[in-house]
Order: structure tokens, then sequence, then C-alpha cells
């Protein structure tokens, strides 16, 4: 099942501010609702403790400032998030368990973060 862009509120992952920044805007630009923006993994793991927690989608850089986001990416799996790595890592950094996370590079084509975004929900 295909969803509509007002469907998805994605949380972004994302270290470097102007990048966090553009997504936010290339995103809403495109009627998906941005719920929050962290530069941090320990940032990330008390979002996802939150109880008004809502995002159902994660966007998220495979480094972050204070270490690797592979740690939180099974237990966002596990809660049925849409997880996409948005990163200049390239396929090889990540865990062969993970190798199933859409990956879109940086420069981010954000035409093809929305379509794996889709496909994950």
């Amino acid at each position: 099942m295909t969803s509509n862009p007002s469907d998805l509120r994605v949380l972004i992952c994302e270290d470097e501010y102007l990048l966090a920044a553009d997504l936010v805007s290339e995103l809403e630009l495109r009627g998906i609702e941005v719920t929050g923006i962290v530069p941090t993994l320990k940032g990330l793991l008390a979002e996802l403790d939150r109880p008004d927690f809502n995002a159902n989608a994660v966007v998220t850089d495979v480094s972050l400032l204070d270490g690797p986001v592979f740690s939180a990416v099974q237990g966002m799996l596990d809660r049925g998030l849409a997880v996409v790595f948005c990163t200049g890592y390239v396929e090889k950094d990540i865990p062969a368990k993970f190798a199933h996370v859409p990956a879109v590079g940086k420069p981010t084509d954000i035409d093809a973060l929305v379509a794996a975004l889709h496909r994950q929900r």
C-alpha cells in the first residue's frame, strides 16, 4: 500500500544543521510533516522514548555527533518505523543486517528519498 505524503511524519537525524534544515524544507514542500531534528544518537533515543512521539518514519545519517546510529536501527524497525539512511557513507559501511534498509546518498536526491520513505511505509 502506498502512503500519501500527508501520511508521513518524519523525524530527521542529521548532525549538519544546514543539511537538516534543507531536508525539512524539501520534505515540507512535498506535504510531508517533519516532527523534529536530532543531531545525536542520545537525542534520537530520547525522542523514541517520549510518550508523545508520533513519527512513523526516520531519515537518519549513519554517523551522528556522538557516534553511529546502528544501535538504534533495529529498535526503530521493530516499532514499525520506516527507516531510510541519508548518508555520504557507502554500502560497505552499513552492517549487512541492515542491507534491506534503503540508503540515499548525499547530496540528497529528495525525490529518491521520498520514494524510499513511501516504499518503507
